[in-house]
């Protein structure tokens, strides 16, 4: 279940992203320079935010993903791709239809290769005039589940071989007492009525042993 909720997570931070783009585009009325600063200041490594107008057109990106996006990169034709088709290749005006036809809903899908790179979406046409796209590359995700994972699986051994040992200092600790109790009653049965038991514990096996003691003592005065 840890893969799933770590996308859960990252899915949830793509929504709060795209929560502060449609903040700041409302706030300005618009896309002004202040607000492209804004959202500048969202992007982080491993993310990009592609922003189109209502009919698909990319009219800027901000890009954290680099030539790793699935969205806004050529491989056929990489050292030919000029910055407009970066913003409007094929696949993010594919998208971009998607996220419009979502309408005011979010969009989210997932993007995998085939070299097996994911890639998180998100998306919302909003306000009828802007059609903004969220994503992150999954590669560092994929990367950070698979160290964890490991650490978890260490932390697992070591916590199972850790309670073996506190189980086992335990049952003598408790075992222990009561093994000597138990020898002494054997004793008594054979009419050995001298027989002491030595528990120096203050509980109640400490107070056990000494009502048994008592017990012996009075059964000897007694013959």
């Amino acid at each position: 279940m840890f893969k799933p909720m770590y996308y859960a997570v990252t899915q949830a931070d793509l929504g709060n992203m795209l929560n502060k783009v449609v903040t700041a585009i409302e706030l300005d009325g618009g896309i002004t320079e202040d607000t492209l600063d804004e959202i500048s200041g969202f992007i982080n490594v491993g993310t990009c935010i592609d922003i189109a107008d209502e009919y698909g057109n990319g009219l800027v990106l901000f890009e954290g993903i680099g030539d790793a996006c699935q969205l806004h990169s050529d491989d056929n034709n990489r050292s030919f791709f000029s910055q407009q088709r970066k913003i409007d290749s094929a696949a993010v005006r594919e998208l971009r239809q998607k996220v419009r036809e979502y309408s005011r809903q979010n969009y989210n899908v997932h993007y995998q290769d085939d070299l097996g790179n994911i890639q998180a979406i998100k998306g919302r046409f909003y306000d009828g005039k802007y059609t903004i796209i969220v994503s992150t590359n999954l590669a560092r995700t994929e990367g950070m589940v698979s160290i964890v994972r490991s650490q978890l699986q260490t932390a697992s051994i070591l916590g199972i071989v850790l309670s073996f040992i506190i189980a086992a200092i335990m049952s003598h600790w408790f075992m222990s007492p009561l093994l000597k109790l138990s020898a002494a009653t054997k004793e008594v049965a054979k009419g050995n009525y001298d027989v002491k038991v030595e528990i120096a514990n203050k509980d109640e096996f400490g107070q056990l042993a000494k009502d048994f003691n008592q017990m012996t003592d009075e059964i000897r005065n007694s013959h």
